[in-house]
């Protein structure tokens, strides 16, 4: 299973990277109408779905460790 982070909405198009930085363009009307900046794709039988719980546990991690960068 193939998993992408999406990086930034485009006009038509998301683009994403996986684990390695590699870049792919997805586009939106390929992807789920709900999908936003951060979310975690799974390709999976050849339809994107968002895998809510890393996209969760990957929000809270980024959180983190912006928070002891900050010193909060």
């Amino acid at each position: 299973m193939e998993f992408w982070i999406i990086d930034r909405l485009e006009d038509t198009f998301a683009v994403c990277e996986d684990e390695s930085r590699q870049r792919r363009e997805i586009l939106l009307a390929d992807l789920p109408e709900d999908v936003r900046e951060g979310d975690v794709l799974c390709l999976k039988d050849g339809e994107y779905h968002i895998d809510r719980a890393e996209t969760k546990r990957r929000r809270e991690e980024n959180s983190r460790l912006l928070e002891s960068l900050l010193g909060e």
